[in-house]
Parts: C-alpha cells; sequence; structure tokens
C-alpha cells in the first residue's frame, strides 16, 4: 500500500498538484446538511450535469464507498485568488478533475480496481459547455468519461475537516510573488 501511495502522490505532483497526502477514510466526514446546500439554496448548477445532484447517489453511497476503501488520496491545487475568482476558475477546475481522473487510472493499474476520483465543480460547465445538456442527465452517455468526475458538495464531503486531516492549512498564504492564494481540492478513494 505505501508504495502505491508513494506512487500515486508522485503521479499528482507531475500532473499539477501543489500537494498530494494519503488518509484514512475514516477521517473523511461526510454530512447530509452539506449535500443538501445543493438543492436548497439552490446552486445554479443543481440538475445541469450527472456529476451533481440530483444525478449522484449522495452520502449514503459516499458511506458505502469510504467503509470499502482502504485508503483515500487528496490532491491540492494552490493557485492565485484573483484566477480562482475569475473566468479562468473553469480551466483550473478541468486541470483539477483530469488530475485525479488519472490518478484513478492509475490506482486501478495498481490493484484498486474499485476506485473511485470526486473533485470541486460541476462538470458541466468545464468539459461540456457548448451542449444545452448534460449527455448522461438525458440518458445518454458521458462525452467525457475520461475527464469529468462527480463533485464532492453533492456527496457531502466536509472538505475543511479532510483537509485538516491531510495536515493543511485552507488558506496556503501567499505565493512566491506575495500574491493570494487558495486552494482546489480532489480525493481519491483507494479500493
Amino acid at each position: 500500500m505505501e508504495g502505491a501511495l508513494a506512487a500515486l502522490k508522485s503521479l499528482a505532483r507531475e500532473l499539477g498538484a501543489s500537494g498530494a497526502a494519503s488518509v484514512s477514510p475514516e477521517s473523511v466526514t461526510i454530512r447530509d446538511d452539506l449535500a443538501a446546500v445543493c438543492a436548497n439554496p439552490r446552486c445554479p448548477y443543481y440538475g445541469l450535469g450527472a456529476s451533481c445532484p440530483p444525478h449522484v447517489p449522495g452520502p449514503p453511497a459516499m458511506r458505502t464507498w469510504l467503509a470499502q476503501a482502504r485508503g483515500v488520496l487528496v490532491a491540492r491545487m494552490d493557485v492565485p485568488s484573483a484566477v480562482l475568482l475569475s473566468a479562468q476558475r473553469k480551466e483550473v477546475l478541468s486541470v483539477l478533475h483530469e488530475t485525479v481522473a488519472a490518478i484513478e487510472a492509475r490506482a486501478r493499474d495498481l490493484g484498486f480496481t474499485r476506485s473511485r476520483a470526486f473533485a470541486g465543480g460541476s462538470c458541466k460547465t468545464m468539459f461540456c459547455r457548448g451542449h444545452a445538456r448534460c449527455a448522461v442527465a438525458e440518458g445518454g452517455e458521458c462525452r467525457n468519461p475520461d475527464r469529468a468526475r462527480p463533485s464532492m458538495s453533492g456527496f457531502g464531503v466536509d472538505v475543511e475537516a479532510m483537509v485538516h486531516s491531510a495536515g493543511w492549512p485552507m488558506d496556503p498564504g501567499p505565493g512566491d510573488g506575495g500574491e493570494s492564494m487558495m486552494s482546489v481540492f480532489g480525493m481519491v478513494l483507494l479500493a
């Protein structure tokens, strides 16, 4: 397990993650009230994509998957706040989705055949902006199955608690040039 974790952490950094850490499945807190925020107050992406409610099985499924997981890899990307507060946010979140998707694929190659990756943000806004509707939400197949991953929010993942379990602060501090920085996170359940 340790060798696989080291390889996956290294891959995360190669793909652009600022950090990667392993946490125990038991340390990932799932809260129904956090998942409920997707619907009330209604997130603007609610129902638009297959990676968000009501198209995901939510906290009950996440609790089951965590109980089956042997470990959890958390990936962090630190970016300037100005970027996350601009239209470039979609590009950053796209890279985050692609990063955890690649880690998931590598984990499966390493024997974690039931691994699942999750990231922040709605896949619809990142990968299917030019399409009026999500193909999966309409009963079809995902246009980006190798890139898009479900949002942690719809599963009630307490990201702040998970980040603290990884030993990181929520605020990464100033960047090398002194600019204000923020972090986005993803996770891969290793099962």
